[in-house]
């Protein structure tokens, strides 16, 4: 695939001043691409030479990607698994699912050379930090590049178990080993166990002190689970980091519909972006 005109910049409140705040909107070239696994397209990308790295180096941080116009004109959210700054390269990986849709089809196209566009890097969901309290950890196989950036800047001496619901073996193993953290891996959804993560998470016995805990995946799930340690369980909402990063039975254009229209209300009542939780009830 050659450089493909870029997609046109959203407008409205996804270029807002409050939407946009801290991020960059740059022109990146791919470097390679590859397939660590069966399941995942890995793709390295250059960043430009006037792009400031400081927001680069955080840990678990996301970019919105523009397609561009020969895939729809539509944009996919990512995260950057990891950076190497004196190179200027960043990683993120693709899940190659069974169903096609324009992500897909971007991503099998793309060669080394190839331009696109991008916006971000935006920080996204860290571990609580308490004094003393160990982590309580669960990944879907969409979270793994946020837990693979995480462990990459590991807090020292931070003692944690992580729970990762995935039938790619092969994508588990690669994530850094340390000290004091302890992986388990559980299988992938089936009809027979819908919720493993959920049901783990139930099946936990926290300490004293209480743990911290950091969840992201299929968003009811993780709805459910965060309720699990808020209200069950009485961990101070403070403790809790739980993010939906998609929806069973919803196209991730859909979602990204439906955060637009989360987000609009969220500004009609005077809020901004901070105010947004996309695992609430109501929307």
């Amino acid at each position: 695939m050659s450089a493909s005109p870029t997609a046109a910049a959203p407008q409205g409140v996804l270029r807002g001043t409050d939407h946009d705040r801290g991020l960059q909107a740059l022109q990146v070239t791919v470097v390679e691409t590859t397939r660590p696994t069966p399941g995942l397209l890995r793709v390295t990308a250059a960043l430009p030479a006037d792009a400031a790295l400081d927001s680069w180096r955080r840990a678990n941080t996301a970019v919105r990607i523009q397609l561009g116009a020969a895939f729809g004109d539509v944009s996919r959210i990512y995260t950057v698994r990891s950076v190497d700054a004196q190179a200027r390269h960043f990683v993120f990986d693709v899940v190659l699912h069974p169903s096609p849709g324009p992500m897909l089809a971007w991503v099998s196209a793309l060669q080394p050379g190839d331009t696109f566009a991008l916006t971000g890097p935006r920080p996204h969901l860290q571990i609580p930090q308490r004094s003393g309290a160990s982590a309580l950890l669960f990944a879907d196989a969409s979270a793994l590049p946020a837990v693979y950036a995480l462990l990459l800047q590991w807090p020292q001496g931070l003692r944690a178990d992580i729970w990762v619901s995935s039938d790619d073996a092969a994508a588990v193993d690669e994530l850094p080993a340390v000290a004091g953290v302890h992986v388990h891996a559980l299988s992938a959804p089936t009809s027979e166990d819908p919720t493993p993560l959920l049901r783990t998470a139930r099946a936990c016995v926290p300490g004293t002190p209480p743990p911290v805990v950091w969840a992201a995946g299929e968003r009811e799930e993780m709805r459910e689970l965060r309720r699990w340690f808020l209200q069950h369980l009485a961990i101070a909402r403070d403790d809790v980091a739980v993010a939906g990063y998609w929806k069973r039975g919803e196209t991730t254009t859909d979602t990204d519909q439906r955060r637009r229209r989360n987000y609009e209300r969220v500004l009609a009542r005077g809020g901004g972006l901070q105010d947004v939780d996309d695992l609430a009830d109501d929307i």
